[in-house]
């Protein structure tokens, strides 16, 4: 029988300042998720002349939005920040089963975007004419984050004890298979994505400044992602000590700071931040106009001089009437 509850108790003692903690580490999941990632989306779709964006960079946005927002679940209940009252089973399960996916998720779509850079810079035929070759980069990766969504959900139906919230900050299974796939899958999409970011490296180096000027887009996302990858490194050790030491505060926050991080590092693209710009100040221009006081028209003084001196009607009015005829005669 399934629980209404989560039966296992926080581990972690977040201790005097357990508000604090929170508030920071829902903070910077709120700015990544529901700000910076949405807008990074709502540019690529409806911003004017905008690039077109690869669906590759769409996935790995799509990605780390599914991730931010599945670790807030839990403050969507309201069961965040105030409240230590433990979570509904099928809200905690479906968290973890999110989490663990969405870790996944994010693994593949940046092997994805990594491997149809490699495709663009090395002039191949699969970047641009190959349906099949694009279709296998962007449903591969949700293929993946489906059968790891499948797995926990079943995993947790079948044993509800393993579903937890003893890490505090999200609901977790305390399987160490699941974990141990998890981890692998992560570190294994890491290391390819370094792999082909070496390759990228190597032949933008030996590559001359016409070819990087023809690739211009192709070449500061290839930046981007490497900058990613160094930031994704340092995630994985922080992920390990998490790992081997899982009372430790700071990785839960460190970790918290990986959506932020795709909003900076994917979506501060010059024509991105010079259509923000634009759209504020637009919108401060009209709230100035706006803000103006009204005109407001008074009726004025028209004198007698002027109007009969300009209006022939007006004259007319103010003649003198003829006498009122006498029964029986006619007026000449």
């Amino acid at each position: 029988m399934v629980p209404s509850t989560v039966q296992s108790a926080p581990a972690i003692e977040l201790g005097p300042h357990r508000e604090v903690v929170l508030i920071f580490y829902y903070s910077v999941l709120v700015l990544g998720a529901q700000v910076g990632l949405p807008l990074v989306l709502a540019t690529a779709f409806f911003g004017r002349n905008q690039p077109r964006r690869h669906p590759a960079f769409i996935n790995i946005v799509i990605a780390w939005l599914v991730y931010g927002i599945s670790a807030l679940f839990l403050l969507y209940e309201g069961q965040g920040i105030k409240t230590q009252q433990r979570p509904g089973f099928g809200l905690c399960l479906t968290q973890a089963a999110l989490i663990y996916a969405g870790s996944a998720a994010v693994g593949m779509t940046n092997i994805a975007l990594v491997v149809q850079l490699w495709l663009e810079f090395r002039g191949s035929r699969y970047a641009k004419g190959s349906r099949g070759a694009l279709l296998s980069l962007v449903v591969t990766p949700w293929i993946v984050f489906l059968g790891f969504f499948v797995f926990t959900m079943t995993l947790g139906l079948r044993d509800p004890s393993l579903v937890s919230i003893q890490w505090t900050f999200y609901c977790t299974l305390s399987s160490p298979i699941l974990v141990d796939v998890v981890s692998g899958v992560s570190m294994a999409s890491l290391f390819v994505v370094f792999l082909f970011e070496v390759a990228i490296i190597r032949m933008l180096v030996k590559s001359s400044l016409q070819f990087r000027t023809a690739n211009r887009t192709s070449y500061y996302l290839a930046i981007r992602v490497t900058v990613f990858a160094s930031y994704s490194l340092v995630t994985f050790v922080v992920y390990t000590i998490m790992t081997m030491h899982p009372t430790l505060i700071f990785p839960y926050l460190f970790l918290a700071t990986l959506p932020l991080a795709a909003f900076l590092i994917f979506g501060t693209q010059k024509e991105n931040i010079q259509l923000w710009t634009k759209y504020c100040l637009r919108r401060r221009k009209a709230g100035r106009i706006n803000a103006l006081p009204p005109i407001v028209f008074k009726p004025g003084r028209i004198s007698a001089s002027t109007t009969s001196s300009s209006s022939p009607s007006a004259y007319n009015v103010e003649k003198r009437l003829p006498p009122t005829p006498k029964s029986g005669s006619t007026i000449v």
